[in-house]
């Protein structure tokens, strides 16, 4: 083996949650906007203006909220090892730490609360909220990958990757074509069905 059992099953675990989320991310992004169009009768300016908002907290999620608290927390980790690399550092794959598990669990945390406030949003404003909440959740997959990458050794990245891709590229033609078609089945019904199964994937996923 190339390393110890717990850590390969870790991989496994960690990479099909990393699946789970991709996918549902990618196949609600077309639903949540027929949704707003069927219930909330948005036309073409105000899905334009709530995909801006969502794309704006998803970036900032990414690119300043989550690079700060990663540095402030890699900083005092360094402080308190008084010099020596945290662990996850080192040759040796030491799969993820407490701090990157933490990040995940709140992301599908966020995801979870989001399509669940989606599901019960009486007004467009909650509505948009909701995806706000949600958009926390994009940095689930990044931070799920960085970590995957401490589960092989440095020779097998390159491998990780390319079945990491592999997975993703499943996700993206699956979400879509299975979710759409969950929507397509229950909006009739009870159209607020879709984002509670969503929900209930994500609590799972968490």
């Amino acid at each position: 083996m190339l390393f110890r059992s717990p850590v390969r099953r870790n991989l496994i675990l960690l990479s099909s949650t990393d699946t789970i989320v991709f996918g549902l991310g990618m196949g609600a992004t077309t639903v949540v906007l027929l949704y707003s169009n069927y219930v909330f009768g948005w036309g073409t300016w105000e899905q334009s203006q709530f995909t801006s908002i969502i794309n704006s907290c998803k970036v900032s999620c990414l690119l300043v909220i989550l690079p700060a608290v990663t540095h402030w927390y890699r900083k005092r980790q360094a402080q308190r090892s008084h010099g020596h690399l945290p662990t996850g550092y080192d040759d040796e794959p030491n799969g993820t730490d407490i701090f990157e598990l933490t990040i995940i669990r709140i992301a599908i945390l966020a995801d979870v609360m989001g399509f669940l406030g989606y599901a019960l949003s009486p007004t467009g404003d909650m509505f948009t909220l909701s995806g706000a909440i949600a958009s926390i959740g994009g940095t689930a997959s990044p931070t799920m990958q960085a970590a995957l990458s401490k589960h092989v050794p440095k020779e097998n990245i390159g491998q990780l990757l390319g079945a990491m891709g592999l997975l993703h590229s499943l996700g993206r033609a699956a979400g879509p074509f299975v979710f759409t078609g969950i929507y397509a089945a229950t909006v009739g019904v009870f159209p607020q069905a879709y984002f509670l199964i969503l929900a209930l994937c994500f609590g799972v996923a968490w």
